[in-house]
């Protein structure tokens, strides 16, 4: 494998080692009064969030990278999936697996066996940010995503996301977070090219969709960059690592990223 690109190990680096999700079960999209968003700005360090896509025309899911063992440690959900059985070596599908989603860029799995195990290590309750408001949401299956090239993950599907309504899904936290949607993030867009300018690596020829920041609470700003059209396998991608991003405004300081995942398109360890 080629020395990866400074930008997308970075990426991988702060997903595994800056905010490392524990994670807890099953939910619906609704507005969140139920479960009333917190006016006070909570301890981040105790919450886990995850990235939310829209990853073929027919799935939508809260998305759970899986690590290679030579870039960070392994979580459960790691350990979890290495855990499968396959029929032969090199197979992508486990035994006991059927693909359930072939119309995106991944050939999404399910796995009897895996579902019940995942379970147990994931949320009751779940709250999707999108770029125009938050909702609380159902998870329907625990399906598998795996590739040759691309990230590996497991994906909680959703049943229902008002995409007209919220906007794209793009994060999710396990506890409430009052999120303001100010509209106007240019000074704050402004430093996150800045710090993207400071990595520079082996791929920066391939096509970069700006950072937007859609929203903040406190001091963290909540941000991604994405064109919303992979979805579909047809044509030449221009967002070959859709991304979500927290970043952090120090006081007196500098921006600095908090919390990032990302997913790799381009295919870089095959590369």
């Amino acid at each position: 494998m080629k020395t990866l690109t400074a930008i997308f190990i970075t990426i991988i680096l702060l997903a595994c080692t800056e905010k490392r999700n524990t994670a807890s079960a099953p939910f619906q999209s609704e507005p969140a009064p139920s479960n009333k968003l917190a006016d006070s700005l909570p301890d981040f360090s105790t919450i886990n969030f995850f990235a939310v896509y829209k990853l073929s025309p027919k799935t939508m899911a809260i998305v759970i990278p899986l690590h290679d063992k030579d870039v960070a440690p392994p979580t459960i959900f790691d350990t979890l999936v290495k855990q499968l059985k396959y029929p032969e070596r090199g197979s992508l599908m486990p035994i006991g697996s059927s693909y359930v989603d072939t119309s995106g860029l991944y050939k999404i799995l399910k796995v009897d066996s895996l579902s019940g195990r995942v379970k147990q290590h994931i949320a009751s309750v779940y709250f999707v940010y999108g770029t125009k408001g938050v909702a609380k949401v159902i998870i329907s299956e625990v399906l598998l995503a795996l590739d040759e090239c691309k990230t590996n993950f497991i994906a909680l599907t959703i049943s229902y996301f008002d995409t007209t309504h919220y906007g794209m899904p793009i994060l999710c936290s396990d506890k409430p977070l009052k999120i303001e949607y100010k509209g106007n993030y240019a000074d704050v867009e402004k430093q996150i090219v800045q710090l993207e300018g400071e990595q520079k690596g082996d791929y920066d020829y391939l096509p970069k969709i700006p950072t937007k920041v859609f929203g903040h609470a406190g001091s963290m700003f909540f941000a991604f960059s994405d064109d919303f059209l992979w979805e579909r396998a047809e044509g030449e991608q221009k967002c070959l690592f859709p991304s979500r991003y927290i970043f952090k405004q120090e006081k007196n300081g500098p921006l600095k990223r908090y919390w990032v995942e990302s997913l790799d398109l381009f295919g870089i360890p095959c590369d």
